[in-house]
């Protein structure tokens, strides 16, 4: 008998978007993941709503977009909750019978160790402590997603997650942005960077001009900004202008972010993506579009980047530092075979074009309501945890000389809930 549909909810403290940003300017990651996974599951038949800071609510192909705040006028029972890089939505006493943290972070970020940060000090004094850890909420949430198994892997090792608890999905990609694109003809001799400046763009700029040298004919075009982010073009340069500055040489050219479609239809007219990378990726979706478009990728072989791409198949792993010279003369050299060997690039190209393309929002969708229905969710009771002081007992300081006092913690948990306008839970805290 088939199961009625279920009634999802997505809450994301993060930028402003809707259904339609995708179409209007670039976005971040998690962000366009989650609403093309709402997308997908609404067009699968199930009831989708998305808590955002969104500054047009409404109905958007099938999914209905709400703002953050309306989150406490919820008074219907939710099947399954999904609290989106932010653990505080699962705190508040939402009625549900599943409760989902979805994070896209690596174990190594502060924010996802846990739910309030003392890391820069209280009253005066070093704490360094973030308290209730992941571990200590397991009460408030029945599975943590992870977007590899890298990622998941690590939140087991590092921050005590059961590994009974964690279930391993990914991200995907829009089909319709790429479509079978050109051969080694149809392509300039371009290097692509399309993640953010701090991943590894300084590494790029100093090792570009020594592939220029060889190849004479490339140029390196950088799609790159922190205005996926919501940071505006002063806020940007004012944290990256010195690295942008370097980007003023012969034959590169910088974008800036692009609306996916855009980047995509660029990366079809490229040859290679060159990544030398310095962050813990937990997936890499340039990676994916990347290779959808049949770009191989010259990266760093560390973290969810050794599950994107396969060593001499589909691009070229390099072991980490990015910043060591055997690492930057292994980087350069891979680069420049690549843009010259047609042969190795045609091999390289329709492999990652074959492995990227199967990676669609459909599929993920499903391989969620798979495992919701082996859950019988539907016919789960609900519950209403909701975080109170006696959850924030007295902690010992980083200094050692110190308890961290559960009145200085429940402060700390009343201002995050103002920060996301949930006055509501905050007033009904204690």
């Amino acid at each position: 008998m088939k199961r009625r549909p279920l009634y999802l909810v997505f809450w994301s403290f993060g930028p402003s978007f809707n259904g339609e940003t995708l179409d209007e300017r670039p976005l971040g990651g998690t962000e366009t993941a989650l609403i093309l996974t709402a997308k997908s599951l609404a067009a699968l038949g199930e009831r989708v709503v998305v808590y955002c800071a969104c500054e047009r609510p409404g109905r958007y192909a099938g999914v209905e977009y709400r703002r953050n705040e309306a989150i406490e006028q919820h008074g219907e029972p939710i099947d399954v909750l999904v609290a989106v890089r932010d653990l505080f939505p699962l705190t508040i006493g939402l009625r549900r019978r599943l409760a989902v943290y979805f994070s896209p972070d690596a174990y190594t970020q502060r924010f996802v160790r846990g739910l309030l940060d003392f890391g820069k000090g209280v009253e005066g004094t070093a704490a360094d402590l973030i308290v209730p850890s992941l571990a200590e909420l397991a009460g408030f949430y029945d599975f943590v997603f992870t977007v590899g198994r890298w990622q998941g892997e690590t939140f087991v090792r590092h921050l005590g997650l059961a590994a009974e608890r964690l279930f391993v999905t990914r991200n995907g990609l829009e089909p319709r942005n790429f479509p079978p694109p050109p051969g080694w003809e149809g392509r300039a001799c371009n290097l692509v960077y399309s993640s953010t400046p701090f991943r590894g763009l300084d590494v790029l700029l100093d090792l570009f001009p020594h592939v220029r040298r060889e190849v004479p004919e490339a140029e390196l075009h950088v799609f790159s900004g922190m205005q996926l982010y919501g940071l505006s073009d002063e806020e940007d340069r004012a944290g990256f202008g010195p690295l942008y500055d370097r980007a003023r040489q012969e034959g590169v050219v910088l974008h800036g972010p692009v609306r996916q479609a855009e980047l995509a239809s660029f990366l079809a007219r490229s040859r290679l993506l060159a990544y030398p990378n310095t962050f813990d990726e937990t997936f890499c979706i340039a990676v994916l579009e990347a290779q959808a478009a049949g770009l191989p990728v010259v990266t760093t072989a560390a973290a969810a980047l050794t599950e994107r791409v396969e060593h001499g198949v589909d691009g070229w792993l390099i072991d980490p530092p990015a910043h060591g010279q055997r690492y930057q003369a292994e980087f350069v050299a891979a680069c420049v075979r690549y843009l010259t060997e047609r042969p190795l690039w045609e091999r390289s190209s329709s492999a990652a074009r074959a492995k990227a393309i199967e990676f669609t929002y459909d599929t993920l969708a499903r391989s969620w309501l798979d495992f919701f229905d082996r859950l019988g969710v539907s016919d789960r009771p609900a519950s209403s945890p909701r975080l109170s002081s006696r959850d924030l007992p007295p902690r010992r300081s980083g200094d050692g000389n110190r308890f961290l006092a559960r009145e200085t913690q429940a402060a700390a948990y009343l201002e995050e809930l103002a920060k996301r306008g949930l006055g509501r839970a905050a007033r009904t805290f204690f």
